[in-house]
């Protein structure tokens, strides 16, 4: 019986290792996955704070502003925040703390607060913190709710305020532009996916406190009495997490991965990015994962030789047959896990897209907002000059002069809005789903590729397309855009670590009846022993550094499964790298499903 014991013992402790093993890479995929999730909302809001600040109408408020110079300020206020559903308060204050002009999010609806309804916040700590700073500088609030006339605004609005200064014509301060933005769309992404008892998707703050992921008595704390905090009731894994760099640690039988994000994202350094920042608004992601408690050895009974014997047999086939189960759970939740991440996979660069096409946005729009109320300014001047009889054909000629040169100026800023809505839009649709359809493959490579560019135009090496195929496929266009989006990265990521000069580029043509599209990069190669492991899944060579080891075994599954083609790269160290693909111009009427070779069945 003792013998018997132990054997099951070995046998759990062995399937627990594999367990963990799967679990660890699942759960650093997932909270990878959430961390960019959070940075992508943080440089939304940044990009969106300063468009406010440069505006000249804001420019222009100070003390003793005029009437109209509030009301157009107020207009602006409104036109971005109704433009804008994830801001909540536009406010500009004097250098006193007074409000001068604030828009409010009410009920969906989007307010100018009257005067007598404007506060002092001199008393603030967003306020005296901003004042401290320089023009160009950022302040970052910490993400909490909403507090008005110092009480908790209901329903709950979870909200992040960034401010920056602003300077009087003389250079001195003026006062503040800040703005609040709802932060729920961050935190809704934490709820999803979370299991009872299994998986856990947490949001804290930098003292330990919830703000997504967990019940809601649990959530916001540090804004109640007796609030509950990670910190005090798991102080072992707090101080893993709040001392230690990003990684995954293994605590009370379960697996957590974790990092800290900042409102300064890694990677996201762009015109927007801030002369100094300050901020106490460090946020935690944080992923768990339970793992199954391994059963604990046989106590040794009393009983007939005979009968131990037939209990160790017993014992022996059942744990066999239970290895046989096991392997075919272990199977079915890797294919179910590897389903959900490559959904994931997709979102998130979906996500990148959408954040990044509306950073892009922000410049010629910002521009023509900025250039039509100049333009106003001037036909006010000469509107008030006919209204008085005193009309110069000097303002005439000036008011023609500033709308020829605005008008043109807007048109080309507006004619490059609509070129990249119109690159982003069909690759949009393309990637939100996997629909069938015909397309001309050149033309649509160099879409794909346009609506990336604005992601690695701050890197050394550039990324350029020669596609001269003349194809037309039949076949999933959201698919492979999938896929050359994620060669492309990956090139940038992994060719050039530490962002070297070089090109990346993508390429068609045909041969032997298929479509051949390359992604090229010169780059620093990859080392023999890693190209045969590069598309199995979990493997990579930045794993717990950003790397989940999933790319490139999604683009193998994209490529063989729904295109019907295959895919193999050529590298050496220090040599460029080509991963080519071989596609039908007409792909499988079917998806093919593979089958797992350990599959037992």
């Amino acid at each position: 019986m003792v013998g018997s014991g132990l054997l099951w013992q070995v046998a759990a402790d062995l399937d627990l290792m594999v367990r963990s093993e799967e679990l660890e890479a699942v759960t650093q995929t997932e909270n990878d996955s959430l961390v960019r999730h959070v940075e992508r909302g943080l440089h939304a809001f940044r990009g969106e704070l300063f468009i406010v600040a440069r505006h000249p109408a804001t420019q222009r408020l100070y003390d003793g502003s005029t009437s109209d110079e509030r009301d157009e300020a107020a207009e602006i206020f409104r036109l971005m925040a109704e433009e804008i559903p994830t801001i909540t308060q536009v406010r500009y204050l004097n250098a006193r703390g007074d409000e001068i002009v604030r828009v409010d999010r009410r009920s969906g609806e989007v307010i100018r607060v009257s005067d007598l309804a404007l506060q002092n916040k001199a008393d603030r700590y967003y306020f005296t913190d901003t004042m401290a700073l320089e023009p160009g500088d950022l302040y970052v609030s910490p993400l909490d709710l909403n507090v008005d006339n110092g009480v908790i605004e209901e329903p709950w609005v979870p909200t992040i305020r960034m401010a920056t200064p602003v300077a009087a014509a003389d250079g001195t301060p003026a006062g503040i532009v800040i703005l609040n933005f709802n932060a729920g769309p961050i935190l809704d992404a934490f709820d999803m996916g979370n299991e009872e008892g299994q998986r856990h998707h947490m949001l804290l703050n930098r003292d330990g406190y919830w703000l997504a992921g967990v019940p809601t008595d649990q959530l916001f704390g540090n804004m109640f009495p007796d609030g509950r905090t990670l910190a005090a009731e798991n102080p072992e894994l707090w101080q893993t997490v709040e001392q230690s760099e990003p990684g995954v640690v293994s605590r009370d039988g379960a697996i957590y991965a974790y990092e800290t994000v900042a409102p300064h994202p890694r990677e996201m350094v762009s015109d927007w990015t801030p002369h100094h920042l300050v901020t106490d608004s460090a946020l935690v992601v944080l992923t768990g994962h339970t793992v199954l408690h391994r059963i604990g050895p046989l106590a040794p009974g009393s009983g007939t030789i005979a009968v131990a014997g037939v209990l160790v047999l017993g014992l022996v086939a059942w744990i066999w047959s239970g290895t046989i189960v096991s392997r075919r759970r272990a199977v079915e939740a890797e294919e179910q896990a590897r389903s959900q991440l490559i959904r994931s996979e997709k979102m998130a660069s979906l996500g990148s897209l959408v954040a990044g096409i509306a950073h892009e946005l922000n410049t010629p729009i910002g521009n023509a907002v900025t250039i039509g109320s100049t333009m106003a300014d001037q036909i006010r001047i000469c509107d008030e000059e006919v209204a008085s009889g005193k009309l110069r054909k000097s303002t005439i000629v000036q008011t023609i002069d500033h709308l020829k040169e605005g008008t043109e100026i807007m048109l080309r800023g507006l004619s490059r809005a609509a070129d990249l809505i119109g690159q982003f839009k069909q690759i949009a649709v393309d990637q939100s789903g996997e629909q069938r359809r015909s397309f001309a493959l050149d033309p649509y490579l160099q879409e794909v590729a346009a609506s990336i560019q604005f992601t690695v135009k701050h890197r050394q090496a550039k990324l350029s397309v020669d596609a001269a195929s003349g194809a037309t496929l039949d076949s999933f266009p959201g698919p492979l855009s999938q896929v050359v989006i994620n060669l492309v990265t990956n090139a940038f990521t992994h060719g050039f670590p530490d962002d070297e000069p070089g090109t990346v580029s993508v390429g068609a043509r045909m041969a032997g009846g298929k479509a051949v599209v390359t992604v090229t990069d010169t780059g620093c190669g990859i080392p023999p022993s890693a190209q045969d492991k590069i598309f199995d899944p979990f493997y990579s060579t930045r794993l717990g550094a950003g790397g989940a080891g999933l790319g490139l075994s999604i683009v193998h599954g994209i490529v063989t499964d729904v295109l019907g083609g295959t895919i193999h790269v050529e590298s050496a160290p220090g040599r460029a790298t080509v991963f080519t693909l071989n596609i039908p111009t007409k792909a499988p009427a079917e998806r093919h499903q593979k089958k797992d070779p350990h599959h037992v069945g």
